[in-house]
């Protein structure tokens, strides 16, 4: 209830837009992206490469991994860095925008 009185009051005061589209933000404490951009995020799907997290063309496909075996080699790209998900990642290393940066038990 205080999150949608919170975000009635932000959509109107300020018209917060969001940061891959433009468009008015109906939930700007939720996130700084819409919900339309959230559902047009390009991510990689299964198969993939198990070591470094590249996405193969099936799961029986041979594949060049230039991973390590260090701890980073574990590490995931949510998908490619384009679009929507360039916009989110800028928007929280440049902008300072950390609704969507929530930390994981």
């Amino acid at each position: 209830m205080l999150r949608s009185v919170a975000d009635a009051l932000i959509s109107v005061a300020f018209a917060p837009q969001c940061i891959s589209c433009q468009t008015v933000l109906e939930s700007p404490t939720r996130s700084p992206a819409c919900d339309r951009c959230w559902r047009n995020l390009r991510r990689y799907a299964p198969p993939l490469c198990a070591r470094c997290g590249a996405p193969l063309p099936r799961p029986d496909a041979a594949h060049e991994c230039l991973a390590s075996h260090s701890a980073l080699s574990a590490l995931r790209s949510l998908g490619p860095y384009e679009g929507v998900l360039r916009d989110l990642l800028h928007a929280l290393k440049f902008d300072r925008r950390r609704s969507r940066a929530q930390p994981r038990a």
